[in-house]
């Protein structure tokens, strides 16, 4: 968590960061643990996202949470899959391959 960041903000990087990591839309239970605050709080910060025009989500339909730049709403691995299908070449830096584990 970043010391100073308002809750919005605090949301929506645990959002950027869900899907970063799981190619999928978080629930509220998911933001709510990430961020340290109750599921029920989590309405508010993301109708403000919303209006702001940061994310889209439809009402009362679960896990429809979406980041309004397309390429944000995909994981890693669906980011490294489609360049390599276009012939490109993904390489890792030492600290992403320490961090998770890769050995070499």
């Amino acid at each position: 968590m970043t010391i100073g960041a308002s809750l919005e903000q605090r949301v929506f990087r645990a959002v950027q960061e869900h899907f970063r990591v799981f190619g999928a839309s978080p629930s509220y239970c998911d933001i709510a643990r990430a961020v340290g605050i109750a599921p029920r709080h989590v309405g508010r910060p993301l109708r403000g996202l919303v209006r702001r025009g940061l994310l889209s989500a439809e009402a009362g339909k679960a896990r429809s949470i979406k980041l309004i730049d397309r390429v944000a709403n995909l994981s890693d691995l669906e980011i490294e899959q489609a360049v390599k299908a276009r012939g490109g070449f993904v390489s890792w830096d030492a600290q992403d391959v320490a961090e998770c584990g890769i050995e070499k």
